[in-house]
């Protein structure tokens, strides 16, 4: 099945889309983009706020415009605007093939390895310490939970002395030291998810085909590659 939209009409993307071909990816947002036809052969893709965003021809895109031969990651699904609108599209970049149907470009993939396993040498730190902080997350409750057992034991068998005053000064200084450590911890976090971020950009500009420089998808290391055989755009012939 194929959609041939008009100039101006416009389809939903996601699991619960109206796109040509059905998405189980539950990376893929319920509704997760929008798809509209802005000229003879360009379009605009538009994120209506996706958990995992979306992007277009390597770079993360709120709204763009996009072609039909243009690769897609929804989440970590693989796509082009041609595949979602069941469009088969002729790639200008392929080079010429044999009778048989063979492409006849040779691509050398090898330097791709030190881009991946540094990619995973990243993630795999940044998982690390992520582990990391979340133990510290419990430390204000592990803190906090004995000094006031003590206190309070304290206030049970030296009424004279733990005063009101004392009671109301020692849970006034166990909340601010929870708070200050929280805030801490909440902004360490920030900075990771933000730094996650810029590693899988880095990596979608750097891990893409030598030929056509499209990117060639998360979770594909340069094995996966040569086990495919091919550049999914450009049909060039992978090799070491």
């Amino acid at each position: 099945m194929s959609i041939n939209l008009n100039i101006g009409q416009r389809i939903l993307v996601g699991r619960e889309g109206q796109q040509a071909v059905g998405i189980n990816d539950m990376t893929v947002s319920r509704r997760h983009c929008t798809l509209t036809r802005v000229g003879a052969e360009d379009y605009v893709i538009e994120d209506i706020g996706s958990s995992r965003g979306t992007i277009a021809d390597g770079l993360p895109v709120v709204k763009t415009r996009v072609k039909l031969s243009t690769p897609l990651m929804l989440g970590n699904y693989q796509t082009t605007v041609g595949q979602l609108l069941g469009i088969q599209v002729a790639n200008k970049s392929q080079s010429a093939a044999t009778p048989g149907g063979k492409p006849q470009e040779t691509i050398h993939i090898g330097q791709l390895e030190s881009v991946y396993d540094n990619y995973e040498e990243q993630i795999k730190e940044l998982s690390k310490r992520r582990g990391t902080q979340n133990i510290k997350r419990m430390l204000p409750m592990q803190i906090l939970m004995p000094v006031v057992a003590c206190g309070s034991m304290f206030i049970n068998f030296e009424p004279q002395v733990a005063s009101g005053l004392f009671k109301g000064s020692l849970m006034i200084g166990c909340v601010y030291l929870g708070i200050k450590l929280s805030a801490r911890n909440v902004t360490a976090g920030v900075e990771m998810v933000e730094e996650q971020f810029e590693i899988n950009k880095q990596f979608q500009i750097d891990y893409v085909c030598p030929s056509c420089k499209n990117f060639l998808g998360m979770g594909r290391p340069v094995k996966s590659l040569l086990n495919i055989g091919q550049c999914p755009y450009c049909k060039g012939r992978f090799v070491r």
